[in-house]
C-alpha cells in the first residue's frame, strides 16, 4: 500500500481509535515531507571512543551504549520539513532497528510511522506480519478519508478507501464476495411433507435460510444457488426476493408449457429473519396451482 505524495491533502482528516481527529495535520505532513525529502541535509556524527556509557553519559556513536532507564530525545525547537532524529545509513541494511518485550517500534502523531522508497515498508512476524487495531464502531470511517486508507472495524471487517472524500468511498476487503459451501444443500422442496406442495398463482411463500442451511454464518447478506420448478401447469414464472420486501417486477425463472422442469441460477439477498420469498404467477386462474419448487443453496454472499 502506497500513498500518493503528489495528491493535494490539505484539509483532510484521519480517524484514529478511539476518537477521530482532523486529517489536516496528516495532509500538511505529506506536503512538508515532499519538500523535506528533496532538501535533506547531510552531516557527520561525532564518534566516541568509549565502548559503553553509564546512565547519564553521552551516547557512544559506533559503539554499544547500555542504559538501565529510558533514553529520550526532546526537541522543543521548530524543525520545518525534517525530523527530530535522522539516520542516514546508505551502507546498512536497515536505517533503524527496534526490539522490545512487546513492541519494537511505536510511532505517534497524525502519521505514526512513515516509510518511503521502492518498498515503503516490510513487515514480518512469526505469528502475523501486521496487526491492525479495530476501531470502536462497525463500518468504515465516517469522516474525511484518503484513497489508500485501510482499517478494521469493530466487527473485524477489513475496509479499503478507494476514493478520497467525506466519508470517502470504501469497499470491504475481507468480508465481501461469495463463499461457496462445502457441498450444495437443498434448503427447500415443495414436495417434501409439510412444505406446502404446489405453489399457487399469486402466492408468496417464505423459505428460511439462516439456521436451516449448514455453513451459512449469521452475517451473510445473501445466497447463491439454483431455483427449480417442475410439474408446471400452464405457463408462468417464479420470483425469488428478500423476505419483507415487496414483490419485484422481475422474474427469477420462467416456463412456457405444462409439465416442464426448468432450473435457473439465483443470487438473492436475505431478508427478514434470514429468509427469502418465492412468488408465483402464470396463465392459470388466480389462486390455482402453478408449479412445484426447489431451492438449492451453493454458497453465500457477505
Amino acid at each position: 500500500m502506497t500513498n500518493d505524495l503528489e495528491q493535494d491533502r490539505s484539509g483532510e482528516q484521519q480517524e484514529q481509535p478511539p476518537s477521530e481527529q482532523p486529517l489536516g495535520t496528516r495532509r500538511r505532513f505529506f506536503g512538508l515531507l515532499g519538500a523535506g525529502l528533496l532538501g535533506l541535509a547531510t552531516g557527520k556524527l561525532t564518534t566516541n571512543g568509549d565502548a559503553r556509557a553509564a546512565d547519564g553519559d553521552a551516547l557512544a556513536v559506533g559503539q554499544t551504549t547500555i542504559s538501565s532507564a529510558q533514553t529520550k530525545l526532546s526537541a522543543t525547537g521548530v524543525i520545518p520539513n525534517d525530523g527530530a532524529l535522522m539516520v542516514e545509513a546508505p551502507n546498512a541494511d536497515y536505517g533503524i532497528v527496534g526490539s522490545g518485550k512487546s513492541v519494537g517500534v511505536v510511532g505517534k502523531g497524525p502519521i505514526g510511522l512513515y516509510g518511503e522508497g521502492t518498498v515503503g515498508g516490510v513487515f514480518t512476524g512469526t505469528d502475523v506480519a501486521l496487526s491492525l487495531t479495530p476501531r470502536g464502531t462497525p463500518g468504515p470511517a465516517s469522516t474525511e478519508s484518503l484513497k489508500g486508507d485501510l482499517l478494521v472495524d469493530a466487527n473485524g471487517v477489513l475496509w479499503l478507501c478507494t476514493a478520497s472524500g467525506t466519508p470517502g468511498s470504501w469497499i470491504e476487503v475481507s468480508h465481501g464476495g461469495t463463499r461457496m459451501l462445502q457441498a450444495p444443500y437443498r434448503a427447500y422442496s415443495s414436495t417434501d411433507p409439510g412444505k406446502g406442495g404446489t405453489i399457487a398463482r399469486g402466492e408468496k411463500r417464505t423459505i428460511p435460510i439462516l439456521g436451516v442451511v449448514p455453513g451459512i454464518p449469521g452475517n451473510a447478506r445473501g445466497i447463491v444457488g439454483n431455483l427449480t420448478v417442475h410439474q408446471t401447469i400452464g405457463a408462468g414464472f417464479v420470483s425469488a426476493f428478500p423476505t419483507g420486501q415487496p414483490v419485484p417486477p422481475t422474474s427469477s425463472l420462467n416456463w412456457s408449457a405444462p409439465n416442464q422442469q426448468v432450473a435457473n441460477a439465483i443470487t438473492v439477498r436475505l431478508g427478514t429473519g434470514g429468509a427469502i420469498d418465492l412468488f408465483a404467477d402464470g396463465t392459470v386462474a388466480p389462486g390455482a396451482p402453478t408449479c412445484q419448487t426447489i431451492v438449492d443453496v451453493a454458497g453465500y454472499v457477505l
